[in-house]
């Protein structure tokens, strides 16, 4: 071993190396929304319509 960093697919296409072209060509923008992804991941929400859910769960007030 000579001591040195193997460089790697990952880290080729990081975080660090936006692309030079299309919408995420801007390297600040492309940080910022790397991060963002990254604290904030995409939230998978219940499949259920609202008209299929049960009378307790809905917010409004019971009607007599």
């Amino acid at each position: 071993m000579d001591g040195a960093p193997k460089v790697t697919d990952s880290m080729v296409k990081s975080d660090l190396h936006p692309p030079h072209s299309g919408p995420g060509s801007d390297p600040v923008l492309y940080g910022v929304a790397a991060g963002l992804a990254e604290l904030f991941p995409p939230v998978t929400g219940h499949t259920r319509a609202v008209h299929d859910r049960d009378p307790v769960e809905t917010d409004e007030p019971e009607r007599d």
